[in-house]
């Protein structure tokens, strides 16, 4: 009995180990479904920089420049309404590999309010994420990099330069839902 409870256990504990005990495929541990036996495709841009000798230093200040130019607009157009204020919560783009240039990007925002209830004094609180394309598709990373310097406090309003319009018009659609 003692044996077939410890080969049991042993069973157990080496299925475990993969993500997929019918096909032994290794799944990555943060739920997404990637397979990690085999060759990615695709990275974030600023892990690709990284990695290919860009300076991802200059993309981690890109990324704070569009940011702050959207807190900057943000009051007098997109964060008046119930979710004020809006806030960037991540800017991200996925680059292929093989290529360096960039797939898509997405600049997530979130806004919240709450409510008190005036009997029982319980707040409830209204939340709303969105998820915004932004087309950047196309591009190189250092070439969105010298984008934003070159465009300093007009980055969202400047023609992209794969001529897929501005930043502010696609945040518009996306945030007002128009």
């Amino acid at each position: 009995m003692r044996t077939l409870l410890t080969v049991a256990l042993l069973v157990v504990v080496a299925g475990c180990g993969t993500g997929n005990v019918a096909t032994g495929a290794g799944y990555d541990s943060e739920g997404t479904g990637a397979d990690l036996t085999t060759t990615p495709v695709y990275q974030d841009a600023s892990d690709y920089l990284a990695l290919n000798g860009g300076d991802q230093g200059a993309w981690f200040d890109a990324r704070d420049s569009i940011s702050t130019a959207f807190d900057q607009v943000c009051g007098d157009t997109f964060c008046e309404g119930d979710y004020n204020p809006i806030r960037t919560l991540t800017f991200t783009c996925s680059v292929k590999i093989s290529t360096g240039i960039i797939s898509t990007c997405k600049w997530v925002f979130a806004g919240a309010y709450a409510t008190i209830s005036p009997t029982t004094g319980t707040i409830t609180s209204h939340d709303k994420v969105w998820k915004c394309t932004v087309p950047l598709n196309g591009m190189k990373p250092k070439a969105f990099v010298d984008f934003v310097t070159a465009a300093g406090g007009n980055v969202l309003n400047n023609a992209l330069p794969n001529g897929r319009g501005n930043i502010y018009d696609g945040l518009g659609t996306c945030l007002t839902g128009t």
